[in-house]
């Protein structure tokens, strides 16, 4: 019964996941490159619904995270270890700010991650945006999005905000505070734009530490990605639930992006 029970959830919920995709959604490929030439370090694939937004890692270990706004949660999913954990969103943001009260100038670089001071330099014919600073500087190349897809600016950047939350968390010490690239994306967004390409650079001392990312947009949700969505809604039921704390005892072994 409990099996039965299960599997009708489960198919219910792949029904009610897959037929949220409509004519305004959108995908968003990813690439990060943490060296200056070479294959992508990691690949991503975002696909945002009117509902939520599905972030597939495609690199190994595989992971999907699911960002439901409405519902004020992210869940994240194993399909490795069958495991399913979710965060609240006000969990995300008390550690943030946690982390920015408690953080000290003896340590300049997270300093001013959480507290940036920009010179930024926009770029309106070109669509670029230049942050710069003598710790962390962004460079964005950007796009304007399709005529119809009104909200997609927006929605980008909702996501990238708790993105760079939920990574902030993670493996924290791996990770700068969000605030700077929260700037960022708010600047970006406030030109109604979307990010096509970011590049990142740290200096620490005399060395600088160089990233790049790029994002390839496309305004049509294909029957792979349905079906990609569809599994993932098979995953919530499936997969085991464990605390946050459970689930991120193999933290380390997950590469993970610096940059959207």
């Amino acid at each position: 019964m409990r099996l039965c029970s299960r599997v009708i959830l489960a198919c219910t919920l792949s029904v009610v996941l897959g037929s949220q995709l409509c004519a305004e959604d959108f995908r968003i490929e990813t690439e990060v490159y943490a060296r200056s030439k070479g294959e992508a370090d990691v690949r991503y694939l975002t696909i945002f619904t009117s509902d939520a937004t599905y972030d597939f890692r495609l690199t190994e270990p595989q992971e999907t995270v699911i960002y439901e706004p409405g519902l004020h949660r992210i869940t994240l999913l194993s399909p490795s270890r069958k495991l399913r954990t979710g965060i609240q969103q006000s969990d995300l943001i008390e550690f943030t700010a946690a982390l920015k009260a408690k953080v000290s100038e003896s340590r300049p670089l997270f300093y001013f991650a959480c507290n940036p001071q920009f010179k930024v330099e926009t770029d309106d014919s070109a669509q670029t945006v230049s942050l710069s600073s003598p710790l962390l500087s962004y460079r964005i190349q950007a796009e304007s999005p399709k005529a119809s897809y009104n909200d997609a600016v927006n929605r980008y950047q909702e996501f990238a905000d708790w993105s760079a939350r939920l990574s902030a968390m993670r493996a924290g010490a791996l990770h700068l505070p969000p605030f700077a690239r929260i700037e960022a994306n708010q600047i970006v967004a406030r030109k109604g734009w979307i990010p096509s390409e970011v590049e990142r650079t740290v200096t620490v001392g005399s060395k600088k530490q160089e990233s790049r990312t790029k994002h390839v947009v496309n305004w049509i949700v294909s029957d792979q990605d349905q079906k990609r969505i569809s599994r993932a809604g098979d995953d919530l039921v499936t997969f085991r639930s464990v605390p946050y704390v459970e689930y991120a005892q193999d933290e380390t072994q997950v590469a993970k992006k610096e940059t959207r």
